[in-house]
């Protein structure tokens, strides 16, 4: 079923801030490996946090505090015992960073570890082409919990139906999202946002949605106030808001060391 289609099929709903009402359609937000936090930027309509590479330093922070959690998510070595390509790719690009280089540490960093760095330097320096650096479920599910955010994904493609066939769901839960769950849940202002997941080879594209007026799919003022009060509590965001990068690039660098030494990690003990 066309995105499109899709959307049309829940009929006329309202989002949790009031701001809106009507049919849905798909909004392309840009194409970048961080599409799904600039989506979510645009259903946010914080002034207060100004962009999307907010959100996903936000985000990446959460990630490095969360190394028992998370860590097991990043594929360290092959069948072979050799560290994987991309976890390789991503420590190489790490030794030509100042801050990493000048401590000595790359060597010792965990495959979790150089890939939350890597994704850090990519949205520090606006280069996040590289397939190892997109945007994946851990990212999205870290800024989704603190706050109690409720996301439907809606697969373009998807023909919804009964729970047991639809391939959208509903985020962070990944609870399947059937025609009539769905519907439910946007007629009765339960889900915060909707994005559309486009598959494009290897690559998932997310876009945000507006009603057919033009107005613009809105959180509720709780939780905007609440992803706002994330942002402005964060010291790495604040570094690089100011743009003093070696900063951000030492405190990212610093969270990440501490969690793994409460986790146990062997270079620290």
């Amino acid at each position: 079923m066309h995105a499109r289609a899709l959307l049309l099929s829940f009929g006329v709903v309202r989002s949790p801030s009031g701001v809106g009402g009507g049919r849905l359609r798909p909004k392309d937000v840009g194409k970048s490996g961080w599409c799904f936090f600039a989506a979510f930027h645009h259903q946010l309509g914080s002034n207060a946090v100004p962009g999307f590479r907010a959100l996903a330093v936000l985000a990446l922070e959460a990630m490095a505090d969360r190394q028992a959690e998370f860590s097991s998510s990043v594929q360290g070595v092959d069948f072979d015992g050799r560290e994987v390509p991309e976890v390789r790719a991503a420590r190489a690009a790490l030794r030509d960073v100042s801050v990493c280089r000048a401590l000595g540490v790359v060597e010792l960093l965990t495959p979790f570890q150089c890939a939350v760095l890597d994704k850090f330097e990519g949205v520090l320096e606006g280069d996040l082409l590289e397939s190892r650096r997109y945007a994946d479920d851990c990212d999205m599910q870290v800024l989704l919990r603190p706050v109690g955010l409720e996301v439907l994904v809606l697969e373009s493609n998807d023909v919804l139906g009964s729970d047991a066939t639809a391939r959208s769901r509903l985020y962070p839960s990944l609870e399947r999202a059937s025609t009539s769950r769905a519907r439910s849940k946007l007629e009765t202002g339960e889900v915060d946002m909707v994005f559309v997941r486009y598959e494009l080879g290897s690559y998932l594209h997310y876009t945000s949605v507006v009603f057919d007026s033009g107005a613009p799919w809105r959180v509720g003022a709780a939780k905007r106030s609440a992803v706002e009060a994330l942002y402005a509590a964060s010291a790495v965001c604040r570094a690089v808001r100011v743009e003093d990068l070696d900063l951000a690039r030492a405190m990212m660098l610093s969270r990440l060391l501490e969690a793994g030494a409460l986790e146990g990690a062997p270079f620290l003990a």
